[in-house]
């Protein structure tokens, strides 16, 4: 899946959500979920393609 494709379907992520290491040559989204936390999307730079995705990358902390 290409960043674009990514884009149709999940939106565009908030520029502060967008976090490159270029070291690695991987970019990363976050997208806020409704009920807390985030899922993440990981990129290759070099080809824009999703290598890997996580749902719960952050979780929620219920406090109580």
């Amino acid at each position: 899946m290409t960043m674009d494709e990514v884009r149709q379907i999940a939106g565009v992520p908030y520029y502060a959500n967008i976090q490159d290491d270029k070291e690695k040559g991987i970019q990363t989204w976050l997208y806020r979920k409704r009920d807390g936390g985030a899922a993440a999307f990981y990129f290759t730079i070099k080809t824009g393609k999703v290598y890997s995705k996580n749902y719960d990358a952050i979780k929620t902390k219920i406090v109580g």
